[in-house]
């Protein structure tokens, strides 16, 4: 399965996505956390990535971000979020977040974006950045398998937005583009 998608230098990259990830804190007082009653090891939903290349019957090489790494099988790409399977690339962090909370919207680097409004925020394990000043790095820089994480596919996590009365749902803590 080969996906087309425009190529993205690494500068363009770092400068779009780095917002992402400026000023966020973590845990902070007064923020509440939602309590998903199952925690995994495992996701039970394996979901194949949407932008790879297969370049021979088992290697293949990701699109995801601008390190495109080639990965053997039962290769783990440099976000440590992402494998080869046989010549399938999985995700291990998608429906497995690591933090899900209720934070205000300001906490995200958006300007006059709904502002006093709260959203529910998701992170998940891996990173593609080695940022050195990461004040979240024990979640970044660890694979989503050494996490405690939740099992959570993302039609559960919309319900909960939803019966919390959430318009947002935020993707932060950790680099979005490893989820």
């Amino acid at each position: 399965m080969k996906r087309e998608r425009r190529q993205t230098d690494r500068r363009t990259f770092l400068r779009q996505t780095g917002a992402c990830l400026a000023g966020v804190t973590c845990a902070s007082a007064g923020m509440e956390l939602l309590s998903p009653s199952v925690f995994a090891a495992e996701p039970s939903s394996r979901r194949e990535v949407d932008f790879y290349e297969k370049l021979d019957e088992k290697t293949i090489r990701c699109s995801v971000c601008p390190h495109r790494c080639v990965l053997q099988p039962r290769g783990v790409g440099f976000c440590r979020a992402r494998f080869n399977d046989a010549g399938t690339h999985v995700s291990k962090a998608y429906g497995n977040p690591c933090i899900l909370r209720v934070d205000p919207v300001e906490k995200l680097p958006l300007a006059h974006f709904l502002p006093g409004t709260k959203m529910l925020t998701v992170s998940e394990g891996g990173c593609n950045l080695r940022c050195l000043y990461c004040q979240n790095w024990e979640q970044s820089q660890t694979p989503p398998e050494k996490l405690k994480t939740f099992d959570l596919p993302v039609e559960e996590a919309i319900r909960a937005a939803k019966k919390k009365g959430l318009k947002t749902i935020g993707f932060t803590y950790t680099e979005p583009v490893a989820y």
